[in-house]
């Protein structure tokens, strides 16, 4: 099940950030602060926001897509019924640590796709590290069996966890086929075989930025093929800060740590180079 557009969205494709990515700017980012800071978000094409705690971005028209941990049977039916309730457009899920047995991931699988029917609200599991997608094999295994699963991709946890350039690439790409057909909503993130968030204006990176630029246009195409009139596709970034252990840093000099690169102006690279996935998506279906 895909979001829903809201009325103001003229295009099936709408951006949202995730509240993490300007959390703990540092102090010369560019993003304006105080009461400039949501104004800059609607200027710079965020028509949402995803976010755990939706208190600060309330009732400044914005719409809202939220997130949420799935570990017991009981979680998903709870997070169905608060994003129905609320008005979200989705919320997006850690399910699970990576540990459970086919059949525990399959019980809170199917946990999930009964509440999303019971409340008609979008559930979208996320790839990522430490929950039951952290493999791609047995995410496509969980397609096999679930085909009416939709994803928020976050590749960076693939393409760095599982070093997708180690052996290779096409192949790996071509197996993916069927996660990329289900594709609902972005995480922007650009990770390197070895770094899960890096400057995506660094040219030592073009080789990841394509790689990226591959996976989110069959992404977008997938979505278009499948999509039907009122669906939506949100990107969001998702460019955290080093003190979750993300963003580049280097040493302050001070005994402490600076982060290397703006995520401010990161998240609207990554905007433009989405932005060109999607146009090229659209184009090859032309």
């Amino acid at each position: 099940m895909y979001a829903q557009k809201k009325s103001t969205a003229a295009d099936a494709l709408v951006f949202h950030m995730n509240a993490g990515s300007i959390w703990k700017l540092p102090t010369w980012s560019t993003m304006p602060t105080g009461g400039a800071r949501l104004p800059a978000l609607k200027a710079a094409g965020y028509s949402g926001i995803q976010s755990l705690d939706m208190k600060h971005f309330e009732n400044q028209g914005f719409d809202f897509s939220h997130s949420g941990r799935v570990d017991q049977l009981v979680d998903a039916d709870a997070i169905a019924r608060l994003g129905r309730d609320k008005g979200y457009m989705c919320t997006t899920l850690h399910v699970g640590h990576g540990l459970e047995t086919d059949l525990q991931a399959c019980a809170l699988i199917e946990s999930i796709l009964e509440a999303q029917n019971t409340y008609n609200y979008p559930l979208i599991i996320e790839t990522h590290r430490a929950t039951i997608t952290q493999d791609a094999r047995r995410t496509l295994d969980f397609v096999e069996r679930f085909p009416e699963l939709r994803f928020n991709a976050d590749f960076s946890h693939w393409y760095t966890g599982q070093e997708m350039v180690y052996g290779d690439f096409d192949a790996r790409i071509e197996a993916l086929a069927p996660v990329f057909e289900r594709i609902a909503y972005v995480h922007g993130r650009i990770s390197s075989p070895g770094q899960i968030q890096i400057d995506v204006s660094d040219p030592f990176y073009a080789q990841s930025v394509q790689h990226f630029k591959l996976m989110w246009r069959l992404s977008c195409e997938g979505f278009i093929n499948n999509a039907k009139a009122g669906d939506a596709f949100i990107f969001a970034p998702e460019v955290l800060p080093h003190i979750i252990h993300y963003g580049p840093s280097q040493a302050d000099g001070k005994g402490g740590h600076e982060e290397t690169s703006d995520r401010w102006q990161q998240c609207a690279q990554l905007l433009t180079i989405f932005k060109q996935c999607w146009a090229d998506a659209l184009q090859q279906r032309a």
